[in-house]
């Protein structure tokens, strides 16, 4: 966790990405959503998906484990927010969940569903456009079609959400099929921010 912005700025300066990452993505509490949220979070899913999730299979990570943003980002109705931007109370708790079991129940749901479309190739969400890095992005799943373990993940996610003492009301969740995969993901995260501020 840093306390200012120019703090976080000069770490990014001073480590390569991975380092970087290491210490303070992957090392380190959450302070925005502690271990045992965390805990509560992997129980949830294990149940759900009759799978082991470890707690250390489940990694925080943007303005919830650092403090601030690494980048801008823009909203649905065009605000633009600033990188470097501090967490608040309406930020996001964006988390991963890096499991291949849970990632293959959903992939070949997802699969089966796609070959029985008529058109190819099927991706008018873009879901696809975030498979290729290894995650599967949970907004992009298709939506009212009884896709049982697509289902199963938002059901849970909303679980979390609307538990006040162990969840969040704004979590997002992104499923990684391996922790390398995510790590990749970091990586460029952090390498992207640090060619802004000139590295």
């Amino acid at each position: 966790m840093f306390d200012d912005a120019q703090q976080l700025k000069a770490e990014l300066v001073a480590k390569m990405p991975e380092e970087f990452l290491d210490t303070y993505v992957m090392g380190g509490p959450a302070v925005h959503f502690p271990g045992e949220k965390i805990e509560y979070l992997s129980e949830r899913f294990s149940e759900r998906f009759d799978i082991r999730l470890s707690k250390d299979s489940v990694v925080v990570v943007g303005s919830a484990k650092l403090g601030f943003a690494l980048h801008e980002k823009k909203k649905s109705d065009s605000t633009v927010l600033k990188a470097f931007r501090p967490y608040r109370a309406e930020s996001d708790v964006d988390l991963t969940i890096c499991d291949e079991n849970m990632f293959r129940k959903i992939w070949y749901e997802l699969t089966a569903f796609a070959c029985a479309q008529n058109y190819v190739p099927w991706n008018p969400d873009r879901l696809a456009d975030y498979l290729i890095y290894g995650w599967l992005r949970p907004d992009k799943f298709p939506k009212g079609k009884a896709l049982t373990h697509c289902d199963m993940f938002y059901e849970t996610v909303g679980m979390i959400r609307r538990d006040r003492d162990r969840g969040h009301p704004k979590i997002s969740v992104a499923l990684f099929y391996s922790m390398e995969q995510l790590r990749r993901y970091q990586i460029r995260s952090i390498r992207l921010s640090r060619e802004k501020l000139g590295v």
